[in-house]
């Protein structure tokens, strides 16, 4: 087999002490916009079911929150076909509970693109087009979407290698990106960062992190950045966690995450980090726990587990996960290595 379409196959085929947990609720049997196809749904405390996501089953997408309002799009597309990813791009008003189409990002579409929300503005871009098998390509357009007016405006491109399966964060309205790997569909993960500033269109290097990685989660806290996990270039899931101080331009290690885990998503509500979901090295799907991080004590905590809406009740890997205030938006995402993406959505409630 073509190497590499096999780790394309992979791919898509193929986040401490504890403290007591919530008691799921009971599964339920429950249509998934089937009628004749009858899949479980466990709601652990906490969780509420929203809307299905209006583009379908979905992973690898951009998730962003302006206010009360959340933005997805992008990703691994599964109405497109096996490896087809879209340019398209939703609104979610949490106060209403309804999706809205938005308009298209210019570029072509993709999966594994970098966004972030500055000042009322969404800047994305970058990701990989994986509809090209045999050489994938990693895009360095970029773009700014403003949602008063429901428009892009082109950016300048990234100026650096672009790497596949990156992670990023915001500190103190300037957006950063970095690891990865690079050509897409190969081993060579990078330890790369970069800070782009949307005052002045303009992207600068910063220092690598120590220890290379792809697929692996980020979030931000009291202006510094957490980056983990992931997997090295022997495509070993990672462990390991560091802080980056913006003001130092430099990265310390701290206490280790409570699994080697990758393909997580990582973020902020309520001054903790949270990661949730994720591959880990002890089963071929899905976690289904949430770990809470508090920078202050440098140590996790488990926090119970997270909604699931298909046959093993499992959780997901790749999911969209937003916070607004003290709720947290997830959804999409996969479950299972042979690529089941999911158009589930939900809400919970931070405690």
């Amino acid at each position: 087999m073509n190497k590499h379409l096999f780790i394309f196959l992979a791919l898509l085929a193929a986040a401490c002490t504890e403290k007591t947990e919530d008691v799921p609720a009971p599964a339920t049997n429950i249509t998934n916009n089937d009628p004749s196809t009858t899949i479980k749904a466990l709601l652990p405390s906490g969780w509420k079911k929203m809307p299905d996501f209006n583009g379908g089953s979905r992973a690898n997408a951009i998730s962003v929150a302006i206010g009360s309002k959340l933005y997805i799009g992008f990703g691994y597309n599964s109405n497109i076909g096996f490896g087809g990813v879209s340019n398209d791009f939703y609104e979610f008003d949490t106060s209403m509970g309804t999706w809205k189409k938005l308009e298209n990002l210019p570029g072509e579409g993709r999966a594994n693109a970098v966004a972030f929300a500055i000042n009322g503005k969404i800047y994305a871009g970058l990701g990989t087009n994986y509809n090209r098998i045999d050489v994938p390509t990693i895009y360095k357009d970029f773009y700014e979407f403003d949602p008063a007016k429901n428009t892009w405006t082109k950016k300048n491109d990234l100026p650096f290698t672009p790497t596949d399966q990156p992670v990023s964060f915001v500190i103190n309205d300037k957006g950063y990106f970095g690891t990865g790997n690079s050509p897409a569909n190969t081993p060579n993960t990078t330890g790369r960062f970069y800070e782009y500033d949307p005052n002045t269109d303009k992207w600068k290097s910063i220092a690598s992190i120590p220890q290379s990685r792809c697929r692996g989660m980020a979030f931000a806290i009291a202006g510094k950045a957490y980056v983990g996990g992931g997997e090295n270039d022997n495509m070993e899931k990672l462990d390991d966690f560091y802080e980056y101080d913006p003001l130092k331009n430099s990265w310390s290690l701290k206490k280790s995450l409570p699994l080697k885990v990758s393909r997580a998503a990582g973020l902020e509500a309520n001054g903790s980090g949270y990661m949730l979901g994720g591959l880990a090295t002890k089963g071929d799907f899905s976690e289904n726990d949430i770990y809470k991080y508090n920078h202050l004590t440098d140590s996790w905590t488990k926090e119970g587990l997270m909604a699931a809406e298909n046959e093993k009740l499992a959780g997901r890997f790749y999911p969209s996960a937003v916070p607004v205030n003290s709720k947290v938006y997830l959804g999409l995402g996969s479950y299972l290595l042979e690529g089941a993406n999911l158009k589930d959505f939900y809400e919970w409630t931070v405690k």
